[in-house]
Parts: structure tokens; C-alpha cells; sequence
């Protein structure tokens, strides 16, 4: 019974994080599906923010804003997205933006570009899933051979 208890915890626990990168993952393509129109725009300027943590290190998060027109109206609008490096683009340079249709201000500039690293991060969980499942098992398949080699055998008189 304990054993039963502790694998449907460790079960439990360990979809979690598979969990949290499928939600990442579907997030991102639903922005794909809304954001469906491309048009060309500029870096207007970066708005900066800075945030502090708990241990007083300050971090700088860099919010491009964008100019671009859409269905001949002009639109100006902040990135939903900050890079916190460092600015990659500079002001003026030209960018492909993805918008929404139905809400222009809603854009995206990389698309689909953050799906990397939870779709890598999902392939190795499988792999490393399906060794440890095949680990599990054949240890279970041992311990059960064992079991049988060691059975006293009745004789039925």
C-alpha cells in the first residue's frame, strides 16, 4: 500500500512541471491563431522598467514600442514582451509585426519563436519518462523472477 501511495505521489509530482510547459505552450498558440495578420512597422523607442527583487538586485526589462499601420490607420503600441538582456534592435529599425485583427494595439513581433525551449523542454521529459518507465519495469520483472525462484513449492497429496 505504501508503495502504491508513494508512486502515485512521485506520478503526481512529476506531471507538474509538464503541466506548466503545456500551458506555456498552449498560451503561445493561441497568440499565433489571434495575432494572424503581418504587417511591417518601426522601433519607435524602449520603454524601460526596472524591477527589484527581494535581495535588492535590480533588473532592467526593455518594452519595444511600435509604430506600424494597419487597415490605413497608424498605430502606436508597447510590446507585451520584455527582453531583459539587452536591447537587441535599434530605434528605427524596421520589424515584422503580427497583429490581431479583431484588436490592432495586440501585437507580436517574434511569433512563435518562444515554443523552442518548452518543446525541447517536453521532448527531453519523455525521453527521460519513458527510460525511467522502462527502468521501473524491468526492476518490477526481476524482483517478480526472483519472487518465483524463491516460492516453496506444495505438493498436493
Amino acid at each position: 500500500m505504501k508503495e502504491k501511495l508513494s508512486f502515485a505521489v512521485s506520478v503526481i509530482f512529476s506531471l507538474l512541471p509538464l503541466i506548466f510547459v503545456c500551458f506555456i505552450i498552449s498560451s503561445e498558440i493561441s497568440i499565433i491563431i489571434r495575432c494572424s495578420d503581418k504587417v511591417e512597422g518601426t522601433i519607435e523607442s524602449y520603454n524601460i522598467r526596472v524591477t527589484e527583487d527581494e535581495d535588492g538586485f535590480e533588473e532592467k526589462h526593455y518594452y519595444p514600442v511600435y509604430r506600424y499601420k494597419y487597415n490605413y490607420i497608424t498605430y502606436r503600441s508597447e510590446s507585451l514582451v520584455s527582453d531583459r538582456s539587452f536591447v537587441k534592435t535599434m530605434v528605427g529599425s524596421p520589424v515584422t509585426l503580427h497583429i490581431n485583427p479583431d484588436n490592432p494595439k495586440e501585437v507580436y513581433e517574434n511569433i512563435g519563436g518562444r515554443l523552442v525551449a518548452p518543446v525541447i523542454i517536453i521532448v527531453v521529459y519523455l525521453v527521460v519518462g519513458i527510460l525511467f518507465l522502462a527502468a521501473f519495469l524491468r526492476r518490477k520483472k526481476k524482483i517478480r523472477e526472483l519472487l518465483e525462484k524463491d516460492k516453496p513449492l506444495f505438493d498436493k497429496k
